[in-house]
């Protein structure tokens, strides 16, 4: 496609040698940079981890708590985990 285009004959030549490099790992760039590792991504259909913590805090009525009655809570939330 490129050569239909009018792309000069040396331009393809480096791009076909620059191809071959990639596809076998040879690049001057992958022999000295290392990639970072891939991030995890968490999966869209699937249920997030539950912990009875997580749990928990999801069904607090936080605006219904007294100070004392809150940090009992934390109290025994912190024993679960």
């Amino acid at each position: 496609m490129a050569k239909l285009a009018g792309i000069p004959a040396d331009v393809l030549a480096a791009a076909g040698e620059k191809l071959q490099e990639l596809e076998n790992g040879d690049s001057a760039e992958n022999r000295t940079v290392a990639s970072p590792p891939p991030s995890p991504q968490a999966d869209l259909f699937t249920a997030p981890y539950s912990h009875p913590v997580m749990d928990a805090l999801e069904d607090l009525e936080v605006d219904s708590l007294s100070p004392r009655e809150a940090l009992d809570l934390l109290y025994r939330l912190k024993q679960q985990i």
